[in-house]
């Protein structure tokens, strides 16, 4: 089922147009689980990584003309690639799970089953739900998934670093975690 995400809004909405009534930050901020609030620009910033990560994924990055403040996040994942031998599968990928009616937005899933959430330097125990959460997504659109982390992108250039590993058992374990918020979450109202 296709799904779109309005950058704007942060609302999912399926291709009828029928908006999704949980995504999966919303889910944990309901839940209290994920209490950072960002401001304006931390929300700006973190939206131009993600874009920046996946220009440059697909080759479409124009270097020259990158806003300065981007340069070193660049440089960070940049310095990261250079270790590791995976393809990207799926970058920047919207996500529907309509027996649970929530959605979510995957950052990297390699060609391996690895899911990578890119991150700034913060970290947070909710991370973990939040993985869990998009391997349910993977899971329930029929996408293989195997391990999952999170890459955090240093303000300084170097290399970024990987947190919250997870292997198959953990990421189940984390869904199922996410899964009881999301009802909890439901019951509330």
């Amino acid at each position: 089922m296709k799904i779109h995400l309005d950058k704007e809004s942060h609302i999912y909405r399926l291709e009828d147009g029928t908006q999704v009534k949980w995504s999966v930050t919303a889910v944990l901020r309901a839940a209290g689980v994920y209490t950072h609030q960002a401001t304006d620009y931390q929300l700006q910033l973190g939206t131009s990584r993600h874009e920046l990560i996946e220009l440059y994924e697909l080759g479409m990055l124009d270097e020259e003309n990158l806003d300065h403040r981007l340069k070193d996040s660049l440089k960070s994942y940049v310095s990261y690639k250079k270790f590791v031998t995976w393809k990207p599968k799926l970058i920047e990928h919207s996500l529907y799970h309509p027996r649970l009616n929530y959605a979510g937005t995957l950052d990297i899933l390699t060609t391996d089953g690895t899911l990578i959430d890119i991150k700034g330097i913060s970290n947070s125990p909710a991370y973990r739900l939040q993985l869990g959460a998009l391997f349910g997504l993977l899971v329930e659109n029929d996408l293989p998934c195997n391990s999952a982390y999170t890459l955090h992108l240093q303000p300084d250039g170097t290399i970024a670093s990987i947190k919250n590993q997870m292997d198959i058992a953990s990421l189940q374990e984390a869904f199922l975690s996410f899964q009881q918020l999301l009802y909890d979450v439901q019951e509330r109202g």
